[in-house]
């Protein structure tokens, strides 16, 4: 499973993703299903106890675009959410936002997501792979950006050889 995938209009989702992906489906506090993917569902849970333990009670707002909420023909002519990965979930924290903000920067690595957008008190938090949390937490770069530094400096033998010749081929 590959956790940092990037879904966009120029990255959509591929068509297989979900013959790897167990989507759990879980409850709001309105009593709404809400489907995740099951390590992502796995890890809010743990995120969630964390936080009431400290008194900061979150609730799940959306999750995984499922068939009930789009038709097939929206699948396929907008297929750039990444709500449709099940990695991606929208959160409200009823507590202080400059309280919760200092509390989640210092442990959604912990779980392995990272903040996608904040409005207010209503947070979009993404399950990506612990190593990309880590490092994106750490320098403040966006999962986009994240990729294209880990393709560039990630490289196994045959890449390392492609790219000697590509550059000994322009000199």
């Amino acid at each position: 499973m590959n956790y940092d995938i990037i879904v966009d209009r120029d990255n959509p989702l591929p068509l297989d993703y979900y013959g790897s992906v167990k989507i759990k489906k879980t409850y709001n506090s309105k009593n709404e299903e809400i489907f995740l993917e099951e390590m992502t569902l796995k890890n809010y849970i743990k995120l969630k106890n964390y936080l009431e333990k400290r008194n900061i009670h979150i609730d799940l707002l959306k999750g995984l675009l499922e068939e009930g909420q789009i038709t097939f023909k929206d699948f396929f002519l907008d297929n750039d959410s990444e709500y449709f990965t099940g990695l991606t979930y929208k959160i409200k924290i009823e507590e202080d936002v400059r309280v919760v903000n200092g509390i989640l920067k210092n442990i959604l690595t912990d779980y392995g997501f990272i903040i996608r957008k904040q409005e207010g008190n209503i947070y979009t938090i993404r399950q990506v792979s612990m190593y990309a949390s880590k490092k994106i937490n750490e320098y403040g770069i966006s999962l986009e950006e994240y990729n294209k530094w880990i393709n560039f400096e990630i490289l196994d033998y045959k890449k390392y050889q492609q790219r000697i010749k590509k550059i000994i081929s322009y000199a």
